[in-house]
């Protein structure tokens, strides 16, 4: 089409085209119009850099404000954030760790005390029992000799629960046990493992304290054998790839490969007594606080 023969119409809503209107005009209009847009646009666009600058003046730590002149105010609340979500993740740690060893326990030591008692009364009672445990006839048993007989019963368990029920048996600790501690012993046992462990959660921090107590007396004990103290112990023996910090995981491998024997709730109580909430690492001075503490 001949662009000569163009026509343009003025249109207006609800009357259609009325007239001609000249194209040089309307194009200046529809330019002005894309203009128009465009200023708004750039408007808005300061209005929302100005917000994000200078809102958080009112007590909002982020924006461009704090990154472009507060950046310290900007890193001290990351800083609290990240220590607020560890703190919060070592709490949950340790309630899970302790609702887990909870019932580990319950489970692995109800199923210890049932077969005994199983055993026990297939026996006749508690006297034949224990006469079946005590081969030499001496009228007492070592925790060996009543570890052996469980196992001649085909009676196996993990060494803490076999650890817990033989202190049920020697209460006074004096190392053997007689008829009279042993029936008390079992009674006592069956009917903590029946109550689902009660008294052993409402023990709760003083069981710990008492597991982290025996860990460390194990662990001045080899400590003194090798002539280290605390410190040196730390980065000699434990901290063996010069991290200078060891997780729950990296503390209990290399207890582990040092050769110290420990039960699990002494390996926590352990862990729980040097680290520092909301740390989830230990160092040096962290070990070496702690042994000092509990040092005899």
């Amino acid at each position: 089409t001949d662009k000569a023969s163009l026509e343009c119409y003025e249109f207006t809503p609800g009357k259609g085209a009325s007239g001609t209107c000249d194209p040089a005009e309307a194009s200046t209009e529809l330019l002005i119009a894309a203009l128009g847009a465009v200023v708004c646009f750039i408007v808005c666009l300061m209005l929302w850099f100005l917000v994000g600058c200078f809102g958080p003046i009112y007590g909002r730590t982020y924006g461009f404000y704090y990154l472009i002149f507060a950046r310290d105010k900007l890193k001290k609340s990351l800083q609290d954030k990240t220590v607020a979500l560890k703190d919060n993740h070592s709490l949950a740690l340790r309630e899970y760790n302790k609702k887990k060893k909870a019932q580990r326990a319950k489970g692995g030591f109800e199923e210890l005390v049932s077969k005994l008692n199983k055993e026990t009364n297939e026996r006749g009672g508690p006297l034949d029992m224990f006469k079946e445990f005590d081969k030499a006839s001496r009228g007492a048993l070592s925790d060996l000799e009543f570890r052996a007989g469980l196992q001649d019963l085909g009676i196996k368990a993990n060494a803490a629960d076999m650890t817990k029920l033989w202190d049920f048996m020697d209460s006074d600790h004096g190392g053997n046990i007689t008829f009279a501690d042993f029936a008390a012993g079992l009674k006592a046992a069956t009917k903590n493992a029946t109550s689902g462990g009660a008294a052993d959660l409402e023990a709760g921090e003083e069981g710990t304290n008492e597991d982290a107590a025996k860990a460390w007396a194990k662990l001045q004990v080899l400590m003194d054998k090798m002539g280290l103290e605390a410190a040196d112990f730390f980065s000699q023996k434990l901290d063996v790839d010069d991290t200078e910090d060891l997780d729950q995981a990296d503390f209990e491998e290399s207890l582990a490969s040092i050769g110290l024997v420990l039960l699990d709730e002494e390996v926590q109580g352990l862990w729980e007594s040097t680290v520092v909430p909301p740390n989830d690492m230990i160092n040096a001075h962290d070990f070496e606080t702690a042994c000092s503490k509990h040092a005899h």
